[in-house]
């Protein structure tokens, strides 16, 4: 029987500052997170409001928003695809600065 609790707590890496010694690694898991889990964090962190894009198991496109002004909207998922991208930045840059054979 499916229960509502992930098997072990999920921790993204936006949560948690990240100690200077600690290098990520640019070759991370390409595997998927659970949706269920992925939900359960955004819960849990008391979100003011919230726009979410999907795709159903059938290939739909899904959008749903806790906001209805679009200019709001249009700026959140702005605003998520360059923090995203900055995260990219940051494991690819720093895979660069951290490789020894890159000269300059």
């Amino acid at each position: 029987m499916p229960t509502d609790e992930p098997a072990e707590e999920v921790v993204y890496p936006h949560e948690v500052p990240r100690p200077e010694n600690v290098v990520l690694h640019p070759k991370r898991s390409q595997m998927d997170l659970p949706i269920q889990d992925v939900l359960r964090a955004a819960h849990r962190a008391d979100l003011a409001e919230c726009v979410i894009v999907g795709r159903t198991k059938d290939g739909q496109e899904y959008f749903a928003s806790s906001i209805v002004d679009t200019a709001r909207v249009i700026f959140w998922l702005t605003r998520g695809a360059h923090v995203f991208n900055m995260l990219i930045d940051e494991v690819t840059m720093g895979a660069e600065e951290d490789d020894p054979d890159k000269t300059a």
